[in-house]
């Protein structure tokens, strides 16, 4: 998880950690397309986010082309890129025809919730926490399975990606210097 796609240092006192309702049957975790297709050098689209059902839409991935980040909170698209001109951050709330390279996905239609106190101080905390967590309320852990932090985040790490594909051509180098 830490070489993932978002890579997040965290320092967590107190948090929030909803998994679906115990009550309902396990929600499936979607993908489409691969991290691969990027490493070979393809930044096409693999899905549009309106072809997938919406309600209680869960999502992630970044945009077509390299050109930002993809989250849609239950069913509610967000765009998160930067510009060559001005590498300052900015968030574009329910673009259109949003298109991703690759995507994971989940349908959510209600969530449980487990507050947890014990301090987590780095990634493989975190990732024992929620394996923990998820199994010890009946979650097949041997699948992947939609969870949400809500916390206080004392220090954090992320990225956008980004590529100016106007004034460099795409190659395996040139994306680990997008992120």
């Amino acid at each position: 998880m830490a070489n993932g796609l978002l890579q997040i240092a965290f320092a967590l006192l107190v948090y929030v950690f909803s998994m679906p309702a115990f009550s309902q049957s396990p929600v499936k975790v979607f993908h489409a397309g691969a991290i691969t297709k990027v490493r070979q050098g393809d930044l096409s689209a693999a899905v549009r986010l309106d072809t997938l059902p919406q309600d209680h839409l869960f999502a992630i991935g970044p945009v077509e082309d390299l050109k930002g980040e993809i989250l849609v909170w239950d069913g509610k698209p967000f765009k998160a890129a930067i510009t060559g001109e001005n590498p300052q951050p900015y968030v574009e709330k329910a673009p259109e025809g949003l298109k991703a390279i690759f995507l994971v996905y989940a349908n959510v239609p209600q969530w449980d919730t487990v507050v947890v106190t014990a301090p987590v101080m780095n990634m493989q905390d975190l990732e024992n926490m929620i394996g923990t967590t998820a199994h010890a309320h009946g979650v097949d852990t041997s699948q992947a399975f939609p969870f949400l932090l809500f916390g206080k985040v004392s220090k954090g790490l992320g990225h956008i990606q980004f590529f100016d594909t106007a004034k460099i051509d795409f190659s395996k180098t040139s994306f680990s210097k997008a992120k």
